[in-house]
């Protein structure tokens, strides 16, 4: 299997790549870049997890990019409270309450609105 996973931030991005590498792992490719888009060059994925509070909705860019019967798991920020929710073929589950740093675009907006 292979993971793609987004840092927003260069230096975080540059660390993480040094540690995997360190630690042998050569099935993870760490991009720098807007994680509300995802990667849809390299869709469809087995799974979506985003590590960042998106604002009502998980963002459709990550929709998008998962394959037939697939999750996407991603902390939203809703009615004043976070919920760690699961969307898997249009059906979305609440796992738990959360807290988390805001999922925020290149625009430097919370994501989605």
């Amino acid at each position: 299997s292979h993971v793609v996973t987004i840092e927003r931030h260069a230096g975080l991005a540059a660390a993480a790549r040094a540690l995997l590498a360190r630690l042998g792992y050569r099935n993870v490719e760490v991009r720098e870049g807007d994680g509300t888009r995802g990667v849809p060059e390299r869709a469809p994925f087995d799974g979506i997890s985003v590590t960042a509070a998106a604002t009502g909705e998980a963002p459709a860019q990550l929709q998008a990019q998962l394959a037939p019967g697939a999750s996407l798991v991603c902390p939203l920020r809703r009615r004043g409270g976070e919920h760690l929710v699961r969307l898997r073929d249009g059906v979305e589950e609440v796992v738990a309450p959360v807290r988390f740093v805001p999922l925020v675009a290149d625009s430097g907006e919370d994501a989605p609105r």
